[in-house]
C-alpha cells in the first residue's frame, strides 16, 4: 500500500473510532436506551460479564478475536455501539469491573481487537 493510501486508511479508521467514541459519550450522557421498568435493551439481549479485573484487561491483545476476549473476560460484553462503513464492521463492547464505576471498553473491527480502554480496574 502506498504511503498516501496508508495515510488515508489511517484517517478513515481514526475517523470511525472518533465517531464511535462520540456516540458512546452521547449515549452515556443521555442515559442510554431504556425499556419500561428501567432495563437497558442492550443488557436485556446480552448480559455483560461482571467483575473484570486489571489482570484480565492486560491479557487482551490487539488482533485477538471477540470470542477469545470473551473467554478471558468471563463472558460477552454489552454492545455500546456499532458501525459498518466501507465493509469494515466496528463494534465497541463494555464490561463492568469489580468495584462501582470501574469498567473497560474494547473495540473490534471485523471481529478483531483494535483498541481497549479501562477506568478504575484493580
Amino acid at each position: 500500500m502506498s504511503e498516501k493510501k496508508s495515510g488515508s486508511f489511517k484517517k478513515i479508521v481514526l475517523g470511525v473510532f472518533a465517531a464511535v467514541v462520540i456516540l458512546i459519550v452521547i449515549g452515556s450522557v443521555a442515559g442510554g436506551d431504556k425499556k419500561a421498568g428501567g432495563a437497558s435493551t442492550a443488557a436485556a439481549v446480552e448480559a455483560p460479564a461482571s467483575g473484570v479485573t486489571m489482570e484480565k484487561f492486560k491479557a487482551l491483545r490487539t488482533g485477538m478475536s471477540y470470542a477469545d476476549a470473551q473467554k478471558i473476560l468471563g463472558g460477552p460484553g454489552e454492545e455500546m455501539s456499532s458501525s459498518d462503513v466501507a465493509g469494515i464492521k466496528t463494534v465497541m463492547y463494555m464490561w463492568q469491573g469489580e468495584t462501582p464505576g470501574a469498567n473497560m471498553n474494547a473495540m473490534f473491527q471485523n471481529g478483531k481487537l483494535i483498541q481497549k480502554a479501562q477506568f478504575g480496574l484493580q
